[in-house]
């Protein structure tokens, strides 16, 4: 997606969605310090998506989109890397 979202209700889960990786990100840093035990991999987010994720009718695209970034991350050695996307951070395209 390249542009914001348009509607009330579309804009409304932009920022829901940006509210939420915020403290996702900081708890993992904290899980990190208190928990260093614990291995926490963080598989980056679709960014930018091509396909609006509030067009319910392209959930099966958004799928087949997850699955093929998952799968790269993966075979770029994404699960020894301790990083946090940062795509989770507030940015810009």
């Amino acid at each position: 997606m390249e542009a914001l979202p348009r509607g009330v209700a579309a804009t409304a889960l932009h920022h829901i969605g940006i509210l939420l990786a915020r403290p996702l990100a900081a708890e993992a840093l904290a899980a990190r310090q208190t928990r260093p035990d614990v291995r926490l991999h963080i598989v980056p987010p679709l960014c930018p998506m091509r396909v609006s994720s509030y067009d319910f009718s392209s959930v099966a695209e958004l799928i087949r989109q997850a699955e093929t970034a998952t799968e790269s991350w993966i075979s770029a050695d994404g699960l020894a890397a301790s990083t946090i996307p940062m795509t989770l951070a507030p940015h810009a395209h």
